[in-house]
C-alpha cells in the first residue's frame, strides 16, 4: 500500500481575487486625490442613472425614448439647480 500523500494547498482563485480587490480599493482610497474621487463619483452617477433609465426603458416603458427623454430633463434641472448654488455662493 503505497503512503499517502498530504493534501496540497494550493491558493484558490477566490482569495486571489479578493485580495487583489483589497488592495485596488485601498489603493484608490489612499493615492487617489479627492477632486478625482469626486470626478469618479459623478460618472458613477451618471452611469448608475443610464442603468436605471434603461431598465424602465425595457420594463415599463412603450416607447423607448420618453425614459431617456425624462432622465436627460432631470439631469438638467439638477445641474441647473447645482449651478445656480454655486453662483449663489461665489457671488453672493
Amino acid at each position: 500500500m503505497p503512503p499517502k500523500k498530504a493534501p496540497s494547498k494550493a491558493p484558490s482563485a477566490a482569495g486571489d481575487v479578493s485580495s487583489a480587490l483589497n488592495k485596488l480599493v485601498s489603493s484608490y482610497k489612499n493615492t487617489t486625490p479627492v477632486r478625482l474621487k469626486l470626478l469618479d463619483a459623478f460618472l458613477l452617477f451618471l452611469f448608475v442613472t443610464g442603468i436605471a433609465q434603461f431598465v424602465y426603458c425595457v420594463l415599463i416603458s412603450n416607447y423607448p425614448f420618453n425614459s431617456f427623454i425624462a432622465g436627460a430633463f432631470g439631469e438638467f434641472l439638477i445641474a441647473s439647480v447645482v449651478l445656480h448654488f454655486f453662483v449663489v455662493n461665489f457671488l453672493g
